[in-house]
């Protein structure tokens, strides 16, 4: 939940705490007009006290409980409300911080970050902070480090959209936990060497780039980036332990895709006739695999195509050059 929505559920919870407490004291006629109820802001709670005006010196007369119902319920929306309140508004500080201490385990830290918390970690090199003070970035590239990546990345940083790793020295399998990253745009994960399988990567619907090159993975081949319509360059190259697949048969609906590496990865079977229909390819690379029959024709409808690569395959026939290619 982002800073606006969860203002905008205080504020909600706020009017439903103020209703309940309302009605909770109409059975309170005479402390009404010494009641005061002040609205919360983003660093306080509502609250509520008796005006001076009231007169001390007045008999009340005899009172009856409010409804057990009604006192349990505005309870249950006090603490609601407050638990929403306790959260950290405009920025996840504390959250950020456990997850970089957490990956860097047993390591230095580079030398300009501070995960002590002495710093503003939006000034790290390396790290994006949106306007909100959200981390929308985390750029590792070639930084050396290691340790263990947290599973649950985007319970730390749920506004993530760009996680660059690449060649950053981590190892060992796929953090699953990656795929909850739904507005996760860039993931480039490229030579790392990381072993084991890749997970459904389907849950990441607003993947654009996505760089798995140069690693050891192993099992089937994820068929589901496939479905991700938004990609724009998909690279998966040098990934030679995967087991023989197939490129699915329908592509039309990746028609924003303008690199699609997948050199030296197994792949098998007939390039699909389909790929003519992914008309913002600028590079198409399918070398080194165990592709078979006829090159497709409709390959000459990529008009934007500049690079082309489909030798050592089993491929046979011709398509009309054009300039360009």
């Amino acid at each position: 939940m982002d800073e606006t929505e969860r203002v905008k559920l205080v504020h909600i919870m706020e009017s439903i705490l103020i209703e309940q407490i309302l009605e909770a004291i109409q059975i309170i006629p005479s402390l009404h007009s010494s009641l005061i109820i002040a609205p919360c802001t983003h660093s306080s709670p509502p609250f509520i006290y008796f005006s001076s005006s009231a007169s001390s010196s007045a008999t009340p007369p005899p009172l009856s409980p409010p409804p057990t119902s009604t006192m349990a319920l505005l309870f249950y929306f006090f603490f609601l409300l407050l638990s929403f309140i306790s959260q950290p508004i405009g920025g996840d500080r504390s959250l950020f911080l456990s997850m970089m201490q957490e990956l860097l385990i047993g390591n230095s830290s580079p030398s300009d970050w501070d995960v002590s918390g002495g710093s503003l970690f939006c000034n790290f090199t390396g790290v994006t902070c949106n306007e909100k003070g959200f981390v929308v970035g985390i750029d590792l590239s070639g930084r050396e480090v290691s340790g263990k990546f947290p599973a649950d990345v985007c319970t730390y940083l749920p506004e993530l959209r760009v996680l660059r790793l690449g060649q950053s020295g981590l190892r060992g399998t796929f953090p699953r936990g990656i795929t909850n990253c739904s507005v996760l745009e860039e993931l480039d994960m490229s030579f790392l060497s990381m072993t084991g399988t890749l997970p459904d990567f389907s849950p990441l619907r607003n993947l654009r780039i996505l760089d798995m090159s140069y690693n050891n993975f192993t099992g089937d081949f994820p068929l589901s980036v496939f479905s991700l319509t938004k990609l724009e360059r998909l690279n998966f190259n040098e990934d030679n332990n995967f087991n023989m697949w197939q490129l699915p048969e329908d592509l039309s609906e990746l028609t924003k895709m303008k690199s699609m590496v997948l050199t030296t990865c197994m792949l098998g079977g007939r390039i699909p006739a389909t790929i003519g229909n992914m008309t913002a390819l600028v590079d198409l690379e399918l070398s080194g695999n165990f592709l078979a029959g006829e090159i497709p024709k409709e390959i000459g409808n990529l008009k934007n195509l500049r690079q082309l690569e489909l030798y050592y395959n089993s491929l046979i026939g011709e398509f009309q050059r054009r300039s360009g290619i």
